[in-house]
C-alpha cells in the first residue's frame, strides 16, 4: 500500500474541540462542523485502509496570519482518520510517529499516512 496523501480543511485546535455543558464534555459546534466537512472531503479521496502500524506526516498551510501551535492541530486529524477507518487506532501501537510542519503552499492541511 505504501502511502497516501490526503488534502483536508484547516483543523481546529485541540483547545477548542470540546465544551462543557452541565456535567458533560461535548464536541463544540466548530469541531462538529469541521468533522462533517473534513469527513466528506476525506471520503471523496477514497483513502485506503491501513491495517497495521503507520507513521503520520501533517503539513499545515494556513490561509491566515494568526499565530497557532503546530502540536494543537494533530488530535482532530488523527481522530478523523480513526473514525473513517483509514487507520485502526491512534494509540502508540498503531501510530508510531507523528510529525507536523508548516509549509508555504498547497492545501490548508495535508496528511500523509505511511506504512511503518
Amino acid at each position: 500500500m505504501g502511502e497516501v496523501r490526503l488534502a483536508l480543511p484547516w483543523p481546529p485546535s485541540t483547545n477548542n474541540l470540546f465544551v462543557n455543558v452541565g456535567n458533560k464534555r461535548v464536541p463544540s459546534r466548530d469541531y462538529t462542523a469541521w468533522r462533517k466537512e473534513a469527513g466528506w472531503t476525506l471520503q471523496a479521496q477514497r483513502p485506503p485502509k491501513f491495517k497495521g502500524a503507520v507513521t503520520i506526516g501533517i503539513e499545515l498551510c494556513p490561509a491566515h496570519s494568526r499565530r497557532y501551535d503546530l502540536d494543537n492541530r494533530s488530535k482532530a486529524l488523527l481522530d478523523l482518520l480513526v473514525t473513517h477507518n483509514v487507520i485502526a487506532d491512534d494509540n502508540a501501537d498503531v501510530v508510531r510517529e507523528v510529525s507536523v510542519k508548516r509549509v508555504d503552499g498547497g492545501a490548508p492541511c495535508t496528511v500523509i499516512v505511511r506504512e511503518a
